[in-house]
């Protein structure tokens, strides 16, 4: 299984993320909405948490 992480500017680009990865079967897609700050934020705490 292919893992995604999508961080989107926008809800609703978000939306249509999720909306899009559920006809891919073999992905797994976990999506965010923020900003260029809060999207490294959220890279950086979920890299550290998939290293423990």
């Amino acid at each position: 299984m292919l893992k995604i992480l999508a961080i989107a500017p926008y809800q609703n680009l978000k939306t249509k993320i999720d909306e899009i990865a559920e006809n891919f079967k073999t992905l797994y897609v976990e999506s965010y909405v923020g900003d260029l700050s809060v999207g490294l934020a959220i890279a950086t705490n979920l890299q550290l948490k998939c290293n423990k």
